[in-house]
């Protein structure tokens, strides 16, 4: 009788520890309630005293003589340590006024959106409420594409055709606004041809993200909007952060407006109203209260955001890859930078992390200006030396 005991009891152990990596979903609740605890486990002490050893005064000025020639309309952020070495506002929020930035302008994000997009998505999975192997049929059932998962959409895998190229081809009226459901209806309606097989290769593309916020407001029971405010933005307290209506005649205290070229404003575009994929506002104060937040579980518990930063395809060799929301870069040092860009209506971003380092370099530009992404090596080599990626390859994520 008692021979299987030990065995029945480390098979108990091992189930109960199966079942707390994932958290399960709250019986009967029909809307969102999180599960997972919300601890920092960051030594501050330690960092405090890396942060004291820093030459403030001396990198700010390095950083400062560095960018002046680079001609950037833009707010800058860079930190290290939990440590703001240098922060600036230069260039116009407006043209027609020639009003000039101040720190709390707020920047469409463009494509950094997706990591807050992708955050929403991860939170849901960390309290059991979404699962990475899900597919997105049990979300959107007649949607004409086979053998997508979550995960797919996360790291850009799916094989989904762009909806800001086939959209064009079947939308005519040009005061048209699209939605995140006017995607989906023109993905079952037309059924675009897929780039590819699900899961055999890489292809960013805006249609993944703008497919996982209607997933969040699916399984959330909410706008996705008001899922993301409540999950990150307010317990974050990131008060400057908002999404953009292309609809919403309010003015909004700091609000910036985008130009290209000889400071033509950006004209807009039938596909401002879809979110996910972009759509949102912030300034580089509220950015770096997420960086912050990603070096604890305030948001997501620590193993599941590092599963996010662990890249996803590996077709081509090469330093460059993506997570699940983030861009991934590998250096010759063994370490790894987690980041990602935007561009859009003039608007061109950069958040970019180096974790091992605790470096935190945060550019919204609202000049195009491709100076705020060939900058990014310049200031690392301020910050901590010369130090090549380990191999680069144009076929590689980017």
């Amino acid at each position: 009788m008692y021979k299987n005991w030990g065995l029945l009891t480390t098979s108990l152990i091992m189930v109960l520890l199966f079942s707390c990596k994932h958290h399960h979903r709250p019986q009967n609740s029909d809307t969102f309630e999180r599960t997972t605890k919300q601890t920092v486990f960051e030594n501050r002490d330690s960092l405090q005293q890396l942060a004291n050893k820093l030459n403030i005064q001396q990198l700010s000025y390095s950083i400062d003589t560095f960018l002046a020639p680079k001609g950037l309309n833009a707010n800058i952020l860079i930190a290290q340590y939990g440590k703001i070495i240098y922060t600036k506002s230069q260039g116009i929020a407006d043209y027609s006024t020639k009003e000039s930035l101040t720190p709390d302008a707020s920047f469409q994000l463009a494509s950094v959106s997706k990591v807050i997009t992708g955050l929403a998505a991860l939170i849901l999975i960390d309290n059991g409420y979404l699962r990475l192997e899900d597919s997105i049929q049990k979300f959107f059932p007649t949607l004409p594409y086979r053998d997508i998962k979550v995960r797919d959409l996360l790291c850009h895998r799916s094989g989904l055709p762009n909806y800001m190229y086939f959209s064009k081809d079947y939308i005519t009226k040009e005061d048209t606004i699209l939605s995140n459901e006017d995607v989906i209806n023109l993905l079952i309606k037309y059924k675009p041809e897929k780039q590819f097989s699900p899961d055999t290769k890489f292809a960013y593309c805006n249609t993944n993200f703008a497919l996982l916020a209607s997933i969040i407001e699916r399984v959330s029971k909410m706008p996705f909007e008001q899922f993301v405010q409540e999950q990150i933005f307010t317990p974050l307290g990131m008060e400057h952060t908002w999404f953009f209506y292309p609809q919403d005649t309010l003015s909004r205290k700091g609000k910036t407006r985008g130009y290209v070229g000889n400071w033509n404003e950006a004209k807009p575009d039938m596909h401002d109203g879809v979110l996910g994929d972009k759509g949102v506002y912030s300034t580089t104060a509220d950015m770096y209260k997420l960086d912050q937040a990603l070096y604890t579980d305030q948001i997501v518990s620590m193993s599941l955001l590092q599963e996010a930063f662990q890249p996803r395809s590996f077709e081509h060799p090469g330093a460059k890859n993506y997570g699940y929301g983030f861009r991934l870069l590998h250096y010759e040092d063994g370490t790894s930078a987690v980041y990602h860009n935007g561009w859009w209506h003039g608007y061109n971003s950069v958040f970019f992390r180096l974790p091992a380092h605790h470096i935190t370099i945060i550019i919204l530009n609202n000049k195009f200006n491709r100076q705020t992404y060939y900058s990014i090596n310049g200031i690392l080599e301020i910050l901590r030396g010369p130090v090549s990626v380990a191999f680069t390859d144009d076929n590689t994520p980017e």
